[in-house]
């Protein structure tokens, strides 16, 4: 179409070189072809990076999901760690350690103490001045 415009275009301008003209318009159609024809071929490679692309997307997601899981896991594992060691290293826990340590103790040597001899002569001691301090409330109690 473009070759019988400029044709038609050199005859109205009653030039005498259509035929040059010609000769570009078959090297530029030529050209043409053969850009459409390698359009096409990299249009062809373009589709088929893209395919491949999401092939290693659909294959690396889960790949990465899995690293990532890992790396998840890792990560809570080693500040686990980190924070049970600081813990442990913590004023607060060596402080509540020492405060079980000691009631444990006082509770260990206040058993010791109800099973000693000490503990039952206190303890009859306290029920003879219980007994003696009834006695007195009573006497007091008959006086009035």
């Amino acid at each position: 179409m473009l070759l019988n415009y400029l044709e038609l275009k050199a005859l109205l301008k009653k030039d005498t070189s259509t035929k040059a003209s010609k000769e570009e318009l078959r090297a530029l159609h030529t050209a043409c072809n053969e850009l459409a024809e390698n359009l096409k071929i990299e249009k062809a490679k373009v589709q088929s990076l893209k395919e491949r692309v999401e092939e290693v997307k659909k294959d690396s997601s889960e790949s990465i999901s899995f690293a990532r899981m890992e790396s998840f896991k890792k990560g809570f594992t080693e500040g686990s760690s980190k924070a049970v060691k600081a813990y442990l290293a913590s004023l607060g826990f060596e402080q509540k350690k020492w405060e079980e340590e000691f009631h444990h103790l006082v509770n260990v040597r206040v058993e010791a103490f109800k099973t000693s001899k000490e503990f039952e002569d206190l303890l009859a001691q306290y029920c003879g001045i219980f007994t003696i301090l009834s006695q007195v409330y009573e006497v007091a109690q008959v006086i009035k």
